[in-house]
């Protein structure tokens, strides 16, 4: 074997002998220590280091050498550095060796960028094969002897070529791989009850439970995807997303594993004209169990106007109230009802009334939802001495309305009165 810098060169700068059967080790030129060097000449363009081996066979080209001083006939490979844009194709090969009937196996035309691309599988589609017995068994990949399935994603590690093999195997050297939600959901299981098929004792790709798309697979309200376990409580063999599992047993079923997707409460206590932070205030977070709001934590709003409710859960009814309000303020909205709520690929926050119905926003009380932090901010008003608090709607209008009734009502009638003896006593 002869490495030469690039194409250009007339000799080697370092030069191999191999025995038959033996694995070619690249050299560790002087210029490029790390191996595979990026290379941007170009805003959002890379080129990259690679070694290119000409396509003539693979055995090379034959050519009398002399080796410690007899002529001898040697298979001579030539191997160039060279920088290219380091692009790679994919093609879909039916296994003829395995009965695989040529023409039949799916395509794709596309061209991927090493490092930048995900091959999305193709599914068996009309890829068959000379034996109606020999079952479907995924797709070897040359590259790093991992077998995949449609839904499977392959990030693009290689240049030029990535070779996915048909596989086939008879009934009894079948093996079944099946995924479950374990809570989550759709609950039926991809592709069917019985799983994908293997060749027994094959290195199966573990699913990373997203699709091309960066979609998901299986979802779960209020938890966040860990991995895979072997035993549904996670006692088992975990697995790690795009992990290998050699599958030995007839039938192979790894579980969902959730964790609590927890978020925090900042809570920022304000003056409502002044906007100034506040201090001394007591509030208190409750959350709605079995029927009836249990107390989760009782905090005092400090200095600087902030206290924080960690490991706030996803679709779960809160009661905040503000049980104490700072020395010489009056309470604007003593309790908040609130719900975070899960989406698809992100986070929002609704807040409601008592019996658990979406409500307008309070009186004096502000939310943000942060997603990339996971916090949910809410500023909450509080009114100088001894203001009353508005309700919403009329609010405070109604009670004035009431007061000067009251008030006024008593004055009204005493004329009233005064005028009717009058009216008597001039008759």
């Amino acid at each position: 074997v002869e490495y030469y810098d690039d194409r250009s060169s007339t000799e080697p700068f370092e030069s191999h002998y191999f025995d038959d059967g033996e694995l070619v080790q690249y050299p560790t030129m002087s210029v490029y220590p790390q191996g595979w060097v990026w290379q941007e000449y170009g805003e959002g363009q890379f080129q990259r280091f690679d070694w290119d081996v000409p396509m003539y066979g693979e055995y090379g080209v034959q050519e009398i050498r002399m080796i410690n001083g007899e002529e001898r006939i040697v298979n001579v490979i030539r191997i160039y550095g060279t920088w290219d844009e380091s692009h790679t194709k994919v093609v879909y090969d039916p296994n003829a060796p395995q009965g695989g009937i040529s023409g039949t196996a799916p395509t794709d035309a596309n061209e991927y960028t090493i490092w930048q691309s995900e091959v999305p599988v193709a599914s068996k589609g009309e890829t068959a094969n000379t034996d109606p017995d020999m079952l479907f068994a995924g797709w070897l990949l040359d590259r790093n002897g991992i077998v995949y399935q449609s839904g499977d994603h392959v990030p693009v590690r290689w240049p030029r070529t990535m070779i996915f093999t048909a596989q086939w195997a008879k009934p009894e050297d079948v093996v079944y791989l099946r995924y479950d939600p374990n809570g989550g959901s759709p609950v039926d299981i991809y592709p069917n009850n019985t799983g994908f098929t293997y060749k027994k004792n094959a290195a199966a790709a573990v699913w990373d439970n997203t699709r091309a798309d960066g979609s998901v697979w299986f979802s779960r309200a209020g938890y966040i995807f860990t991995g895979w376990n072997t035993a549904s409580d996670g006692s088992g063999t975990s697995y790690a997303p795009n992990s290998t599992i050699v599958l030995t047993n007839t039938q192979t079923t790894l579980y969902a594993q959730w964790e609590r997707d927890v978020h925090t409460l900042s809570l920022y206590k304000i003056d409502s004209e002044s906007k100034k932070p506040l201090s001394g205030a007591i509030f208190g977070l409750y959350c709605y169990e079995n029927g009836e709001f249990r107390l989760v934590e009782m905090l005092t709003i400090g200095s600087d106007g902030h206290i924080s409710f960690p490991e706030l859960q996803t679709e779960v009814l809160y009661k905040l109230v503000e049980e104490t309000a700072p020395n010489g303020y009056a309470i604007i909205t003593k309790e908040i009802f609130f719900k975070l709520i899960s989406e698809e690929e992100t986070f929002s926050f609704k807040f409601f009334d008592s019996a658990g119905n979406i409500a307008e926003t309070p009186s004096g009380v502000k939310g943000e939802y942060v997603t990339g932090g996971k916090i949910l901010l809410l500023t909450v008003e509080n009114l100088r001495g001894y203001a009353l608090p508005s309700t919403g709607g009329i609010g405070i209008l109604l009670y004035i309305l009431c007061g000067l009734i009251f008030v006024f009502g008593p004055i009204v009638y005493g004329f009233s009165l005064r005028r009717r003896y009058k009216r008597r006593s001039e008759n």
